[in-house]
């Protein structure tokens, strides 16, 4: 709140500060106060020094108090008050102490408090832990001192927690920088808690997404976020149906959309729909394109809809807590910069400098010593576990960058800046206590990964003790992977379970296709029966897991059939028209329909997009030229049957006067393989759904990124590629597979070709095709074994 509160102040001075406020209001503001803080506590009490320092002085002298502010006050009150103290004991030389904490002891002594210093003195142990203090460490590798490092944190806290558990008592064990995962590991190896604070979950999250939803476009992942986030507060009633209109077209605005939302509140009771709609439309309906301001009132109604909702929930749901304390502390800081509007950068930037709430854990229990930081040892211990031994973990210097003169004209003022190596010499004295105060055992806990995989290094004191060895190879004496003091954890070895082996082959209760099948789920059954069988009669979906990512083919061949139905609904006279008309439609409806090619990100892949539909307009416009074909229909619902399977489907464009069947397909290579190999099963079904007499229609795929035509041998197709199959053998061979697949089912055995070995290109061999498991787009690895395999 300081922060942002100074840098509305900064926004309307000059000073040396001017060049970095315009960029960054914020990161200056945070770096003036950090140095006038430091200053302060050092004992600068606003006295003119130097031009750049009295600027400094006078810009954040109307800020809140800081802790240099509360001190003075209490120097000033305290000889005004009586002190119900008798004694405070340092640990440390009160010279090592800033300024003005050194005038707060002197005014305590002055009101009758003695004021003791009592360096602490090494506690007597033995071993390796004895011998490390000292200089010329010959390291045995008697386990008194151990740095203990497993893969990662949750390997390290099951063994902190499984040797503490072996030990015969927990009396005189102290743990160092306990957290949330330890804690975890404590309690199921049934020993008290810590209660260790732990960090804010990712409920926090949602006050980012719901403040992204209010500008649009926006990136359709975190849309996605928003909606499926559990706990979140879009209701379940919505979600999948939702989810599954985002993978269609990642958009809000487009009628699947739309009508996902519909359906949805309809689920919700009727009690409730009111509510659910209006929570909806507040922290979902966009209300800004991007590039605009947001203004602090729409944030603010924004931010407290989430908060009340959190509030509500925080009951079932403690880590909603700080969804809520985040969601008000952002309308606080953005009330507090002054401003009615506030860009995206700003709004970003706030919520990256917003410190997160840690929320409390569960209450302590009794049988543990914990401290926070090695410092607070302030006496022996037999055994202390220093969790979390990492070089992140050691505190950075201060940095107060000061010129030659600046740092004179303090001192000559008698203000004595602070060194910012005799602070770290300090802080590594301090850091040592752990060493100093076991008696027994020092366990050095750093895992060798992090949470996210990163590699991890141990504290710098680690570094001083290797510094120390006689011997540098004797270090991998003090390394292990497990502990063995203060007590080797029990271990029982448990015979592995049989590996479940992948199979090509599942036999299951007799199947049969449904009444009605879409060439897309025809091809899924012919390629692999398992996935087919799991999706149509398991019933498995994968939906909420489907994270709309960056646009691509399926997204561009969705956004391309909806333009070309646009453009051939009704007669076109040209390919200038045709041009124009697809220009026209994909302007108009593009942001309805893919968000992310709104941002700045995808420009290149909107013009990309957009010049490949509008070429394509064209070539279908002259190929109706060419051959004197009429549009009988675009995006026609057809029906009809391919062997045993009754199909029913959506053909792209239908023609008359020749009949002739187009498919639009975004790219080139997999159906120019599709042709080449025999196996276009999805053109020759449209083929056999829509033919009116014996003689099969012309097919071809029209390709939208590069305008080719590609058609099965024997097509009249201008200009056309040609396959060495004819659409006749095409359709004979997935005829014949069809009718296999039929009999297979009937038998109950589902075929999974991919589990036991890639099978990467079908083929129409011996009059049958056979087609490949469409394992790029399938989810079910896990399940036949593929994903194991590879």
């Amino acid at each position: 709140e300081r922060t942002v509160a100074l840098a509305r102040v900064l926004a309307g001075r000059d000073g040396f500060w001017k060049e970095s406020c315009e960029v960054d209001p914020l990161g200056t503001a945070m770096r003036l106060l950090h140095d006038r803080d430091l200053l302060a506590l050092w004992g600068w009490n606003g006295e003119p020094i130097a031009p750049r320092l009295d600027a400094l002085w006078s810009a954040t002298a109307g800020c809140a108090p800081s802790i240099p502010d509360r001190l003075r006050i209490v120097i000033a009150g305290l000889p005004h008050r009586s002190i119900d103290l008798r004694s405070v004991t340092l640990l440390d030389d009160a010279g090592e102490l800033p300024p003005l904490w050194r005038r707060v002891l002197a005014a305590l002594a002055e009101a009758g408090v003695r004021i003791d210093v009592r360096p602490l003195a090494p506690a007597e142990a033995t071993g390796d832990l004895a011998a490390a203090r000292g200089p010329s460490f010959r390291p045995v590798g008697d386990g008194t001192l151990v740095l203990v490092r497993p893969h990662g944190p949750l390997a390290a806290a099951e063994e902190v927690a499984a040797a503490l558990a072996a030990c015969a008592s927990l009396d005189d064990v102290v743990i160092v920088g306990g957290d949330a995962v330890l804690d975890a590991a404590l309690v199921q190896h049934g020993l008290p808690r810590l209660g260790a604070p732990r960090g804010t979950t990712s409920a926090s999250a949602l006050v980012r997404l719901v403040v992204e939803t209010a500008f649009a476009p926006m990136d359709p992942a975190d849309l996605h976020a928003l909606i499926c986030a559990e706990p979140g507060p879009i209701d379940l009633a919505l979600r999948r149906k939702l989810a599954r209109a985002l993978s269609s077209f990642p958009a809000r605005g487009s009628k699947e959309w739309i009508e996902a939302l519909r359906l949805g509140l309809e689920d919700v009771a009727a009690e409730r729909r009111e509510r659910v709609t209006a929570r909806f439309g507040a922290l979902v309906d966009p209300v800004v394109r991007r590039g605009q301001p947001l203004s602090l009132e729409q944030l603010t109604a924004r931010l407290r809809v989430l908060a009340t909702w959190a509030h509500g929930r925080a009951a079932s749901v403690p880590s909603l807590r700080a969804t809520a304390v985040l969601a008000e502390r952002f309308v606080t800081l953005a009330q507090l910069t002054g401003k009615p509007e506030l860009a995206h950068a700003e709004l970003g930037r706030l919520q990256q400098e917003l410190e997160l709430p840690v929320l409390a854990g569960e209450a302590a229990e009794v049988g543990f010593a914990g401290v926070r930081h090695p410092a607070s040892i302030v006496g022996a211990a037999r055994t202390i576990v220093w969790w979390g031994f990492t070089r992140d973990s050691a505190p950075a210097s201060p940095q107060l960058r000061l010129s030659a003169g600046e740092r004179a004209a303090l001192e000559a003022a008698g203000i004595t800046p602070p060194d910012p190596g005799a602070l770290m010499a300090a802080e590594a004295r301090r850091w040592r206590r752990p060493l100093e105060q076991a008696t027994g055992e020092l366990v050095l806990v750093c895992p060798r990964t992090s949470e996210t995989g990163e590699r991890v290094h141990p504290h710098p004191l680690w570094d001083e003790l290797v510094a120390g060895l006689v011997e540098r190879t004797n270090v991998a004496k003090l390394e292990a992977t497990r502990i063995t003091r203060p007590a080797r954890a029990r271990r029982e070895a448990v015979g592995l379970r049989p590996l479940v082996m992948p199979a090509a082959t599942v036999t299951v209760p007799a199947l049969s296709i449904r009444d009605l099948e879409s060439p897309s789920s025809l091809e899924r059954l012919l390629g692999c029966s398992l996935s087919w069988a799991l999706e149509r009669h398991g019933r498995l979906r994968r939906v909420l897991a489907d994270v709309p990512g960056a646009p691509g083919p399926l997204v561009y061949g969705n956004i391309a059939h909806l333009v070309m139905e646009r453009v051939f609904g009704t007669p076109v006279a040209s390919p200038e028209e045709a041009a124009r008309r697809a220009e026209a439609a994909f302007d108009g409806e593009h942001g309805t329909l893919a968000e992310a090619l709104g941002l700045p990100d995808y420009q290149r892949q909107r013009a990309e997009l957009r010049r490949g539909i509008v070429e394509s307009a064209a070539e279908v416009a002259r190929l109706l030229v060419k051959t004197g074909a009429r549009v009988r229909g675009v995006e026609l619902d057809v029906e009809g049957r391919l062997g045993g399977a009754v199909l029913k489907g959506r053909s792209d464009l239908v023609l008359e006067g020749p009949d002739t069947i187009i498919d639009f397909k975004w790219g080139t290579g997999t159906h120019r393989e599709r042709l080449e190999s025999g196996t276009a099963l999805q053109l020759v079904a449209y083929a056999a759904m829509t033919r009116t007499g014996e003689q099969l229609p012309q097919v071809g795929y029209l390709t939208l990124q590069q305008q080719h035509l590609l058609a099965p041998a024997g097509s009249t197709l201008p200009d056309a590629w040609q396959s060495p199959y004819s659409a006749e053998d095409m359709l004979a061979g997935a005829t014949a597979r069809v009718a296999e697949r039929i009999g297979e089912l009937a038998a109950g055995r589902l075929e999974a070709p991919s589990a036991v070995e890639d099978v990467e290109k079908g083929a129409l061999s011996d009059g049958v095709m056979r087609i490949a498991p469409h394992c790029r787009y399938c989810g079910f690895g896990a399940i036949c074994g593929k994903a194991t395999r590879s």
